[in-house]
């Protein structure tokens, strides 16, 4: 637990002058991804025993989840998340950050490729891109933006559900 409120504290020093579109402070969102993460791991465990989701995992997650966009947003360099908080943490989280030359359906591919982690973490982010954080309802995207989101949501939900559903080797 002493990690996860470092992982907190870390991500919001780093996104402490960052505001979302709605002028919320910008800690808000991973505050939020890693609540949604955390929801749906629980119910995972619950099912699974925690076949998937080990007590080491699961901590891990959520770590990852706080920091998921500490190198893409505020240059963190990836040594520092590993000095901090380890490789698996590392490793979650430099899946998860998306470089401008890689095409997006790429980049989604490579985060499904990089196991249960990165994949509950990031279809937590793209719902709470999806959904205004103060109501509830689902934001005016461009439809281009909405249909991307949408897409890779789903694609995201196949693959964890074959995880889950045992037809997958991860």
């Amino acid at each position: 637990m002493d990690k996860i409120i470092e992982a907190i504290i870390f991500a919001e020093e780093k996104h402490r002058e960052q505001k979302r579109w709605s002028g919320e402070p910008y800690i808000i969102h991973p505050l939020h991804v890693m609540m949604l993460v955390a929801e749906e791991m629980n119910i995972h465990r619950l099912w699974h025993q925690k076949k998937f989701i080990n007590d080491e995992l699961y901590e891990a997650i959520l770590i990852s989840a706080a920091l998921h966009d500490v190198i893409e947003d505020c240059g963190v360099k990836d040594h520092v998340i590993m000095e901090r908080f380890g490789v698996m943490v590392c490793n979650i989280v430099n899946s998860l950050t998306r470089s401008d030359d890689i095409a997006y359906d790429m980049y989604i591919m490579n985060v499904c490729n990089g196991g249960l982690a990165p994949m509950l973490i990031k279809k937590a982010d793209l719902f709470h891109n999806s959904v205004d954080s103060k109501t509830g309802e689902l934001k005016k995207h461009s439809k281009n933006r909405a249909d991307k989101y949408k897409k890779a949501m789903e694609e995201i939900s196949r693959e964890i559900d074959n995880i889950f559903a045992g037809r997958n080797d991860d």
